[in-house]
């Protein structure tokens, strides 16, 4: 009988143990009523913005340490507005992954999206690194990497849209990929 418990006990930590290293593509699916509230409401601000051409309003969804790291960051967002035509009517995800570390008592939290947007005009893939969170260092907070592509150039567009493939900081436009990388979609919203 001891065994028998042994072994349950056994079992049920190796099933949780492979859940926690499956990371964002088992907790993607799992999102919290909060967690897909917040993610919407970061969006649907950022494409308003973007909708307006506020140019000002753009940069400031930016982390302040993207931006640095990015010279070209203010031409690169001219050309975003340049690039953007027509205003969205509508978005539909196509893979979310939420990754949440901590650190002794640094807590840090990402979003990465990515999403179809049509608009008026035209229909966009966009991808998204977003810090939430970063109680180390706020200047980290914003978005980290957001790239856009015309869905009629995307050489792919039956996968997740993940922007260059390295996530580079700032404004990344109409870069296509040479491959797509090697990820699984964390979950479709």
């Amino acid at each position: 009988m001891k065994r028998a418990i042994a072994m349950v006990l056994a079992a049920f930590m190796l099933t949780f143990g492979v859940i926690g290293m499956s990371g964002c593509k088992f907790f993607g699916i799992l999102l919290t009523g909060t967690d897909k509230e917040e993610i919407t409401r970061r969006l649907e601000t950022f494409l308003s913005y973007l909708d307006k051409g506020d140019a000002e309003g753009i940069r400031s969804l930016f982390a302040a340490t993207s931006i640095a790291a990015q010279p070209s960051f203010d031409q690169n967002l001219a050309g975003l507005l340049e690039y953007y035509s027509g205003e969205s009517v509508s978005y539909r995800s196509w893979g979310l992954c939420i990754d949440e570390e901590k650190d002794y008592e640094i807590r840090r939290k990402w979003y990465d999206m990515s999403y179809y947007v049509t608009t008026t005009v035209e229909v966009y893939r966009m991808a998204f690194i977003w810090c939430a969170k970063d109680t180390g260092n706020s200047a980290n907070q914003g978005i980290v990497s957001y790239d856009i592509l015309r869905y009629a150039d995307d050489p792919e567009p039956n996968h997740a849209f993940r922007g260059d493939g390295y996530s580079a900081p700032g404004i990344n436009i109409g870069i296509i990929p040479e491959r797509q990388p090697d990820v699984e979609d964390c979950s479709a919203m």
